[in-house]
C-alpha cells in the first residue's frame, strides 16, 4: 500500500472515476525505478480513456473476453498505436503504424527502444491484471456513467450564453 502510494492513487482515481465514469488499475511486477536491484509489485492507476474491454453483447455483466489498453505516440513525426491486450494468464503486446486515424501495418516492438517487451507475456495468473471499477451504471451497460452526465448540457448552454454576452 505504501510503496504504491495507494491512498493517493485511490483519491485521484475517485476524482477521474467521477468524471469519466470508470477507474482502471493495472497490476504488474517490475522495477519501480531504473536503478533498482529487485522487482516489486506495482499498482498503477490507468486513465480509462485508453481502456477498451471486449464486452459480450448478450451479457454485459460477464467478464470481458479480453481487455485492451491502446494509445498513440509519435517517433520522428510518425504516428503509432501501442496495444496491450490483457487475457486471463497472458498479455499480448503490439505496435501499429498509423496514417492519421487509420491503422496501416503492424510494426516491430523493437521500435519502442526497449528490447525487454515480448510479443506475448505469460502472467501465471488466472485472471486479467487489469481491474475495472465503474462509477455507477445501469444493468444494460458494462462501463460506468459520469456523475456529471446530467449537467453536461447545462454546462454547454451556460458556456454558449456567456460567449454571446462576451461577444
Amino acid at each position: 500500500i505504501e510503496d504504491n502510494n495507494l491512498h493517493i492513487q485511490n483519491y485521484e482515481s475517485a476524482l477521474s472515476n467521477s468524471y469519466f465514469g470508470d477507474a482502471v488499475y493495472k497490476l504488474r511486477i517490475g522495477k519501480r525505478n531504473p536503478g533498482d536491484k529487485f522487482a516489486t509489485i506495482i499498482i498503477e492507476d490507468i486513465t480509462p480513456t485508453i481502456y477498451f474491454p471486449k464486452i459480450n453483447q448478450w451479457n454485459v455483466r460477464a467478464k470481458p473476453e479480453y481487455e485492451e489498453l491502446a494509445w498513440t505516440f509519435y517517433i520522428d513525426k510518425k504516428k503509432y498505436l501501442r496495444k496491450e491486450i490483457h487475457y486471463p494468464g497472458k498479455i499480448i503486446n503490439e505496435v501499429w503504424e498509423m496514417d492519421n486515424e487509420r491503422i496501416i501495418t503492424k510494426a516491430p516492438l523493437s521500435i519502442l527502444g526497449d528490447e525487454s517487451i515480448p510479443e506475448m507475456q505469460n502472467t501465471g495468473v488466472t485472471r486479467s491484471l487489469l481491474f475495472h471499477i465503474p462509477n455507477w451504471k445501469t444493468g444494460n451497460r458494462y462501463l460506468g456513467i459520469s456523475d456529471y452526465q446530467d449537467i453536461d448540457t447545462l454546462f454547454f448552454a451556460l458556456n454558449n450564453r456567456m460567449t454571446k454576452i462576451d461577444n
